[in-house]
């Protein structure tokens, strides 16, 4: 049964912690037109039945623009990060050992009034009660905090880009790289053991480059979107040319690689959403299954259920 959000649903993530994998999170926003003010608000489901008919929590929050969950427990509570229009940057968390999903913002950091859009945890395959978290803002700063006892500290604070920074992400294998992309067209690595004045490989899109994920399953591999309607898979070692591309006639949002590592899934805007086929060794890539949303809406938010999935 479909769920009325009633603001605009922009990010969609579920819980990747084991026990705990039928907890879906839809974060949305909305301008209010009358006073300017941009508001969000973040549901939390219980979707162990398949539908969305359990609705365990809606928080009221400012415009969300993602949230992201950290992909181990912290003193066994589970965590989430939120980046809003307003520029703040909240941490949540929930004691899980209750029947009931209840969060509790314990810390929140604002980057002056520049939006925050992205953000990411260090902790899909490297496991830590101190992880880092890297955010983007819509000035181009990117940011590198660390969570440690409920309280978020910023690392390290760079200009990575001259327009809005649309997408960071973690290299999940070696996690002082972190890759970006922006609305200037480019696509950058930076290795944060360095003041990151200079990227360490820079790559020219033809549009905005909008989403970016490392692969989980093969180490160097990372999967890029843009707004030139395509998904392409580079190699960090060689990333001069991508390994393989597919174009998707429609801007791409987000992309997720699957339960395993030959399937990603796209949210692709104006044109509904798709899952691909990835043969690294190939280097191809292929559609496997679409679906166009029977109304008008963008499509931004997509995600893959962790139930059988350990990564």
């Amino acid at each position: 049964t479909p769920f009325d959000t009633v603001y605009t649903a922009d990010c969609a993530e579920f819980c990747p912690l084991p026990g705990h994998e039928n907890i879906l999170l839809c974060g949305t926003y909305q301008l209010i037109k009358e006073t300017g003010e941009k508001k969000g608000r973040l549901y939390t489901f219980d979707v162990e039945h398949g539908t969305l008919d359990t609705l365990l929590q809606t928080t009221e929050t400012s415009a969300i623009l993602d949230v992201k969950w950290c992909h181990n427990t912290i003193s066994d509570n589970g965590y989430i990060g939120l980046v809003q229009a307003g520029g703040k940057v909240d941490i949540y968390s929930t004691d899980l050992s209750t029947s009931t999903t209840s969060w509790h913002c314990v810390d929140s950091q604002t980057h002056g009034d520049s939006p925050a859009l992205s953000l990411d945890w260090s902790t899909r395959l490297q496991h830590t009660q101190s992880p880092h978290i890297v955010t983007s803002h819509g000035d181009g700063t990117i940011i590198l905090w660390q969570l440690n006892a409920d309280k978020l500290t910023q690392i390290q604070s760079w200009t990575g880009h001259g327009h809005e920074a649309w997408i960071c992400a973690f290299n999940y294998y070696n996690t002082h790289i972190v890759y970006t992309g922006a609305d200037d067209s480019k696509l950058k690595a930076w290795d944060t053991r360095t003041p990151c004045t200079t990227p360490t490989f820079t790559r020219p899109f033809d549009m905005g480059v909008t989403t970016i994920q490392s692969s989980p399953y093969e180490e160097h591999i990372f999967a890029v979107g843009s707004y030139t309607e395509e998904v392409r898979i580079y190699d960090e070692r060689s990333p001069r040319s991508p390994l393989s591309t597919i174009p998707l006639n429609g801007g791409v949002w987000r992309v997720k690689w699957g339960d395993d590592k030959d399937r990603l899934a796209v949210a692709r805007m104006e044109n509904g959403f798709v899952v691909l086929h990835n043969d690294t060794s190939a280097g191809t890539l292929q559609e496997l299954d679409s679906y166009y949303a029977p109304h008008t809406s963008l499509g931004y938010g997509i995600d893959w259920s962790y139930a059988h999935t350990r990564r």
